[in-house]
């Protein structure tokens, strides 16, 4: 036995006899606890992967029953290229709820980068690391927590936003759907928005329509009841833009038809 080992060994045994007890924690676990950003709902950041960042991680409290979407997006380094995006999702638990590269039933694809829903079991602080899906891959990054806002039946919500580069959602809302329901986008400034409506089963995330309006100024769904009694409603930016662009619209959902 080395001498290096036995006092090692001297100093363990001597904290056991004083605290009956000899804790070890792992540098990664003091790391993720020291580095872990808070968000809130509604809240837009931006991180980065560098070569000496391998992951970014953010903390989030939620409630059982909150309806959350995640959005993260690559942001254009001098270049034009981007991190290749890669996103877990952790309950209070740190079980492992959603891993972007393996998971589909519940990811919302009109993004360039990653976004993703999931109803929260229960009450708690939730966790999101960021890293990168390809080895090497670096750079920076946008990442959104939004609740979806109920859209109520003829009370019309205001849409707006600026954007250059890649494609990304604009808004995310929820409208209830037991009964018949029409849902209109009316653009006031720019174009080729997109509206997308979604169901969620419980498992599965199903698009039940699409409309991409290049040239139209408004464009709408009658939908039939909703088996999941709410339909998600997405606003997505064209697929890229190469100049600062500015968007306004207007999202209203009315009953019937």
């Amino acid at each position: 036995m080395s001498k290096m080992f036995q006092r090692i060994s001297l100093v363990l045994a001597l904290l056991l006899a004083l605290t009956g007890t000899v804790a070890f924690t792992s540098p990664a676990t003091v790391a993720r606890a020291q580095d872990a950003e808070t968000l809130s709902y509604g809240d837009t950041v931006t991180g980065e992967i560098t070569e000496d960042t391998s992951e970014v991680v953010y903390t989030f409290e939620g409630a059982e029953d909150d309806l959350v979407i995640v959005q993260v997006i690559p942001i254009e380094n001098e270049d034009g290229d981007t991190l290749d995006v890669k996103a877990v999702m952790s309950d209070p638990d740190d079980e492992q709820l959603i891993d972007t590269t393996e998971d589909y039933a519940k990811q919302l694809t009109y993004t360039y980068g990653t976004a993703f829903m999931e109803v929260l079991g229960g009450d708690g602080t939730y966790t999101i690391t960021i890293s990168a899906d390809e080895e090497g891959s670096t750079g920076e990054f946008e990442i959104q927590l939004v609740q979806p806002e109920e859209l109520e039946l003829d009370a019309p919500v205001t849409i707006e936003g600026s954007v250059q580069g890649y494609y990304r959602y604009l808004g995310f809302y929820t409208v209830k759907a037991e009964e018949d329901v029409t849902l209109l986008l009316t653009v006031a400034e720019g174009s080729g928005l997109s509206l997308i409506i979604e169901e969620y089963d419980g498992d599965y995330l199903s698009r039940r329509a699409y409309g991409d309006g290049v040239a139209a100024k408004a464009m709408g769904f009658y939908m039939s009841p909703s088996d999941a009694g709410y339909y998600i409603v997405s606003v997505s930016s064209p697929s890229y833009l190469f100049e600062e662009t500015d968007f306004s619209a207007t999202l209203q959902a009315s009953a019937g038809n």
